[in-house]
């Protein structure tokens, strides 16, 4: 509802993106959503989202990208699952995950 009033919300396009993510529907229009949000303020758990979109459609060094960048200014609460979805795509790279 957020959305279909403020369709420039980031941070529901955004929580949505990452909703639709971690249920694995609707990637597309996740993906464009978080693309939006991105475009729009490019935060760090932003572009963990973004990445890991990218990732779930087999983008894996664009989505790699996208997490080295966000982990430049994340915040340690953030590192964790961030670093956590850089290691999936390290694998999927077949480059095993990084200290």
């Amino acid at each position: 509802q957020v959305l279909m009033r403020h369709p420039d919300n980031h941070l529901a396009l955004n929580n949505l993106a990452y909703h639709y993510f971690l249920r694995e529907v609707q990637i597309l229009q996740a993906l464009d959503m978080a693309e939006r949000a991105v475009a729009l303020n490019r935060k760090d758990i932003y572009l963990d989202t973004l990445g890991y979109g990218y990732y779930l459609v087999g983008r894996h060094e664009e989505a790699k990208e996208l997490f080295i960048e966000a982990l430049t200014t994340a915040s340690d609460d953030v590192i964790p699952e961030i670093t956590g979805h850089l290691d999936l795509v390290r694998k999927a790279l077949g480059e095993g995950a990084q200290e």
